[in-house]
């Protein structure tokens, strides 16, 4: 059982967003950093409770490949015709709006 069972998890993600001064002006966008809320196992006979496991990195690791995939890999956001990227879709408006990237890479 989870330390707080029914609780929801809170979680911080990092995205670094490289720049460049031409067009695209986002080149890259790379999941930094995942963190989260303690993922501890517990178990209890009678009134004694003990932590079984800690899977908190588990999850963070997990969380930040899939993550990282989804921004980099994995198209799935209808965009102008298209399916892009979350990469993909930070370039096609970059490129279509020059003026909005030179704020984004400020």
């Amino acid at each position: 059982m989870c330390s707080d069972s029914g609780q929801n998890k809170n979680f911080d993600v990092e995205v670094t967003i490289q720049c460049q001064p031409q067009v695209p002006y986002l080149s890259t966008a790379t999941v930094a950093v995942v963190n989260t809320d303690d993922f501890v196992l517990t178990e209890s006979i009678g009134a004694i409770k003990f932590k079984v496991d800690d899977l908190t990195s588990a999850v963070q690791n997990t969380a930040k490949s899939l993550l990282t995939h989804l921004f980099e890999a994995h198209a799935f956001i209808p965009f102008d015709g298209k399916t892009l990227t979350v990469v993909g879709l930070f370039e096609t408006v970059a490129e279509a709006q020059t003026k909005g990237a030179a704020v984004l890479c400020a």
